[in-house]
């Protein structure tokens, strides 16, 4: 731009009648105010005329009124330039308009109803989990309402950017600056119960608690577990009661809801108070600012600036150009590039500063969410946050804190170690004192004790986007069900699928779960070449379903005997068989349903069954058949069964497998 305005400069002068000397002009370029306008370079006859006449060709008064009119051409086109980019401009002002879904709308119509293309929506559903992105496809009111949150543009403020399926999933750090030149600073915690290590943390690093309830579904588990989190931290609570424009909600109720776990709001003689919101329709919002400024005052709640910085690491991921990055909340002092800060066991020098806005800054005070990069390693969610004097002591706080939690698990592996020797001496005296019978017990008991090798064990390598998405998974393999299947992961970590991954659930047999990471073509291709799966998601619960999924298909069947017919055995016949061996025939009637040559037979004798097999000769009158219906007599032989009785039930039956689901 430097060389453009320069350009833009010399126009004018060489118009003036006294062009000032060159030097004059290089030693004034510091007073000039360049602008950002694009400045076009227009090559044409005049330019080549105007060249020719400044070297002398011609000097008459002609070439003057050329001049002013190529500079009235320039000015004209120069004109044009800016009011396109103005046009251009407002065209990629964000707009928003309110959208009404019906019950059911096709996704080509959810798009024109959006104003987005098909080919882009149908991109982003696949994106967002939907397997089905045909046009003329049906979406439910549901389903449509998750893709129109997608590109809802509520949180204009927010470092994340709009979350899949219309669910928040991350903890996000966003600030909001006030008409009053104020400015809050938000931590949005998902509310799914997956995220509650997320929950616990916000409420133990903010001043002030929203507790965000929806009217129409009052007091939920999610809420209950998130006072109890606020209570813990003992950290002031502001109730929001969202969704206060919906019809038919009870707003009393929901407020009387929580005065069972000990939120007693003003209106009820209480110190909380609550204000009704909207966040479909912005209502309330403004007297919610208010309020939280006013809790704020009356707490004399203050950031000091001054002093070493104290942080906490609110979230931390692997990104590809910038490396390791933590999301940091600073607490106290101001926090500059080039500081040294230890979190954890890692450490980092500062490079870049950058705020939910993606903007570059110089420093960031209290309670300013930023983005910190040039950690050696990737810090986890949670972590405190210390600046340190220079890299030695960094390094050296490191090593002490490695060798302290290398000692730690030492003395664990010891406690392990003496508990199991003491029990087995225990053991060993207890066999001593019971002699033989008390080793017959237990080889009796080991044999018919259940292998924990018979149980299915599903294998996963965990790879997620954030830390504290990671740290979630891990909270729900926990969680599933694991007295049928064990679910096991072999590995996690934060970042893209590498080959390294796909290398390690081939060795171990495992799948690869892949939550809202991003999988290189080459991997995913070199994944299918070794049967590798990688089930990628971007909403947790769908996950999560997906999970189930993989751990029933990993249960063993469950077989369902279905009777079909039922014969009386009236009397039992001795034949000679080619071997010149007898054999023994049951000569029967059927008395239900109808039984054919294929079916599987059991003998029921006094209601228990005796045996079960396949039947070997079925005839009725020396005549080979294939089936009998009800009323029928016939004669039955059973493969390896012969001691038939008199009285005794056939049953004939079908044999189904039914897949089991987890309970």
């Amino acid at each position: 731009m430097l060389n453009e305005s320069k350009g833009s400069q010399q126009r004018p002068n060489q118009t003036s009648g006294n062009p000032k000397p060159q030097q004059q002009e290089s030693s004034n370029l510091s007073d000039l105010n360049y602008t950002s306008i694009p400045i076009l370079d227009i090559h044409d006859n005049d330019d080549d005329f105007d060249n020719k006449s400044s070297r002398g060709y011609s000097k008459s008064g002609k070439n003057d009124r050329d001049k002013e009119r190529r500079q009235r051409e320039l000015d004209r086109r120069h004109r044009e330039r800016i009011q396109q980019l103005e046009r251009s401009n407002q065209k990629k002002k964000l707009t928003t308009k309110n959208i009404l879904l019906p019950e059911g709308i096709t996704i080509a119509n959810l798009g024109t109803l959006m104003e987005v293309k098909y080919e882009k929506l149908a991109r982003r559903m696949i994106k967002m989990g939907f397997e089905e992105t045909e046009a003329n496809y049906v979406l439910t009111a549901e389903n449509a309402g998750l893709i129109v949150m997608e590109y809802d543009s509520l949180r204009k403020t927010s470092v994340a950017a709009s979350e899949a399926g219309g669910i928040t999933q991350h903890i996000g750090a966003f600030s909001v600056v006030l008409p009053s030149s104020q400015r809050i600073t938000f931590l949005d915690t998902p509310g799914h119960a997956a995220f509650s290590a997320m929950r616990e943390r916000g409420a133990q690093v903010t001043d002030i608690v929203v507790l965000v309830v929806a009217a129409d579904d009052g007091v939920m588990p999610q809420t209950v577990e998130a006072i109890k989190h606020s209570v813990a931290a003992k950290v002031p609570v502001i109730v929001a009661l969202n969704k206060c424009d919906k019809p038919g909600v009870n707003m009393k109720k929901t407020k009387e809801d929580l005065l069972r776990y000990e939120l007693v709001l003003e209106e009820y003689g209480g110190e909380i108070p609550a204000v009704e919101v909207s966040g479909l329709t912005g209502k309330g919002l403004d007297s919610l600012e208010e309020t939280i400024l006013t809790v704020s005052e009356v707490l004399d709640i203050r950031g000091d600036p001054s002093g070493a910085c104290e942080a906490i690491i609110i979230e931390s991921k692997l990104s590809r150009e910038q490396g390791n990055v933590a999301t940091v909340l600073v607490r106290r002092g101001t926090l500059k590039p080039g500081a040294v800060l230890v979190a954890g066991s890692t450490w980092c020098k500062v490079r870049r500063l950058v705020d939910e806005k993606g903007v570059e800054l110089s420093e960031a005070g209290p309670s300013t969410p930023i983005s910190v990069t040039g950690w050696k390693a990737l810090p986890n969610a949670g972590d405190e946050v210390l600046e340190a004097e220079n890299e030695i002591s960094a390094k050296k706080v490191i090593q002490s804190r490695i060798r302290h939690k290398q000692q730690l698990q030492n003395v664990q592996l010891i406690e392990s170690m003496n508990e199991k020797r003491s029990q087995d001496r225990v053991d060993r005296i207890e066999t001593k004192e019971n002699g033989k019978d008390k080793k017959r017990h237990t080889q009796v008991e080991t044999k018919n004790s259940i292998d924990p090798n018979a149980i299915p064990e599903l294998r996963l390598v965990i790879k997620a986007d954030v830390h504290g998405s990671l740290e979630a998974l891990e909270g729900v393999i926990q969680g599933l069900p694991n007295h049928e299947v064990q679910v096991t992961a072999i590995s996690s970590g934060v970042g893209a699928v590498t080959d390294t991954d796909v290398s390690m659930a081939l060795a171990a047999n495992a799948q690869i779960i892949a939550f809202n990471v991003v999988c290189d073509r080459r991997v995913l291709s070199e994944a299918k070449s070794k049967a590798i799966n990688i089930h990628q998601h971007q909403i947790i619960y769908k996950l999560i379903d997906d999970l189930k999924l993989q751990m029933s298909e990993l249960l063993p069947v469950t077989i369902l005997k279905e009777v079909v017919g039922e014969v009386n055995v009236l009397q039992v016949f001795s034949i000679s068989a080619k071997n010149k061996k007898t054999d023994s025939i049951a000569g029967c009637k059927v008395i239900n349903g109808k039984v054919l040559r294929g079916n599987n037979i059991r003998v029921m004798r006094d209601g228990q069954e005796i045996y079960a097999g396949m039947i070997k000769t079925f005839k009725h009158h020396k005549k080979d058949i294939i089936e009998a219906l009800k009323g029928l007599e016939c004669g039955i032989a059973i493969d390896g069964f012969t001691d038939y009785q008199e009285g005794d039930v056939l049953q004939a039956y079908k044999v189904t497998e039914v897949k089991r689901t987890l309970s």
